[in-house]
């Protein structure tokens, strides 16, 4: 897409669409909030000083402990509604994910970085895999605004963020159960949460408790799910979101459970 073609864009959207009194506001302790969607970023936006891989990105926000926070995160590439979009296969920018705002409604570029400092040239990892090819995650260009996709072992920038507003009545379920010391499987339990219009859940996995966490399963009705797709002898960790007509809700508790051999 050419530059002016997004500058364009970007003004128009500025003009006629952009929050009332919306602000990146500095908290004094290297990190920056914005009030249009209530996430927390790091003021330096390559405070890891490296470049790294999809499965290294997460594990570094994921662990991260700084300005007296511990939920540190990627940021989110989904739309509210749980799907994912690609600039690279759609042609157009992605105006719903956590990044769009510090584009689409600041204006923020490597070029640009006012009030951030260190955005590096010139594409930063999401949390979200690529649904179409889950080899692959989301990644945003921080010069063109774009997200696409790139493969999982590709080295770029990450930049975490926590917290973010949720609509009214967006509740996560409670009480994650995962239960041990079955052959091949692990079943898993939780509270659903006490809000109107839910959907149903998604289920993400991982395989460390400081990893990422992927997918396995989306629309489950029940309060309940059972993963069969596991090895025995190895621990897993679990976290679910209920899918709302208004949107997803944030994570769980993480609960975590190893299969054993009935033999």
């Amino acid at each position: 897409m050419k530059k002016f073609s997004l500058l364009f864009y970007c003004l128009f959207f500025l003009i006629f669409f952009n929050p009332l009194h919306a602000e990146l506001v500095d908290n004094g302790n290297g990190t920056i909030t914005d009030t249009n969607t209530g996430l927390m970023w790091l003021k330096n936006a390559n405070l890891a000083g490296e470049t790294m891989t999809w499965e290294e990105a997460n594990a570094w926000a994921n662990n991260l402990r700084y300005a007296g926070y511990e939920d540190w995160r990627l940021p989110s590439g989904e739309n509210p509604d749980g799907t994912v979009c690609n600039s690279r296969s759609g042609g157009v920018n992605c105006t719903q994910t956590e990044f769009w705002s510090l584009y689409g409604v600041y204006l923020i570029t490597v070029f640009s970085p006012s009030p951030f400092t260190n955005i590096g040239y010139r594409t930063y990892w999401t949390a979200t895999e690529w649904p179409s090819n889950t080899a692959n995650a989301m990644a945003q260009d921080m010069e063109d605004g774009g997200q696409n996709d790139f493969s999982k072992t590709s080295t770029l920038y990450a930049w975490a963020v926590r917290g973010g507003s949720q609509p009214p009545d967006i509740d996560a379920p409670t009480s994650l159960t995962a239960l041990a010391n079955y052959d091949a499987a692990i079943p898993l339990a939780w509270k659903a949460p006490n809000s109107p219009n839910l959907n149903g859940y998604d289920i993400y996995r991982s395989t460390s408790s400081g990893g990422s966490f992927n997918r396995i399963a989306s629309n489950v009705v029940k309060t309940y799910y059972r993963d069969n797709s596991v090895d025995n002898g190895r621990t897993y960790y679990y976290k679910i979101k209920a899918v709302y007509d208004a949107g997803v809700s944030g994570f769980s508790n993480t609960a975590h459970a190893k299969a054993v051999s009935a033999g």
